[in-house]
């Protein structure tokens, strides 16, 4: 459990960034699962000198505007990552500016992809959807 701190963080404006995030790692796999933490929450992290470097990255707050900043994406160096986020959503989910952030990895969606499954030995990665790119 790399969040939140004990005392939360009280000076946010969102009790988002008081989300659970896990590091769950076997061998050289790691996935960060981020919740709905935004700015503040990953700031707290990037200044936790914590190794936040994850293979896959649940994309945080169904890759809203608000959260992973260029800055997080280069301490997780994710090589894929999964947004979970339903179809037509009224948020708009996923910005265009968090897609765009996240470049070239390929990214798994539920609004996509339905369910995703990853699997690992601890070296290799297996990902499985439950349909095709919609």
């Amino acid at each position: 459990m790399l969040h939140p701190p004990r005392d939360f963080l009280d000076a946010t404006a969102d009790e988002d960034d008081n989300s659970l995030v896990l590091k769950a790692s076997l061998g050289d796999a790691a996935f960060l699962l981020t919740a709905d933490i935004g700015a503040d929450g990953e700031a707290y992290l990037l200044d936790s000198d914590t190794d936040l470097r994850a293979p896959v990255l649940k994309v945080a707050h169904h890759g809203s505007r608000a959260s992973t900043s260029t800055a997080f994406l280069a301490a997780v160096e994710p090589l894929t990552a999964v947004i979970s986020l339903g179809e037509d959503n009224r948020y708009g989910h996923p910005s265009p500016q968090t897609l765009d952030r996240l470049g070239t990895h390929p990214v798994f969606r539920t609004d996509l992809h339905g369910d995703v499954q990853i699997t690992t030995n601890g070296h290799k990665l297996w990902i499985k959807t439950q349909r095709g790119r919609g």
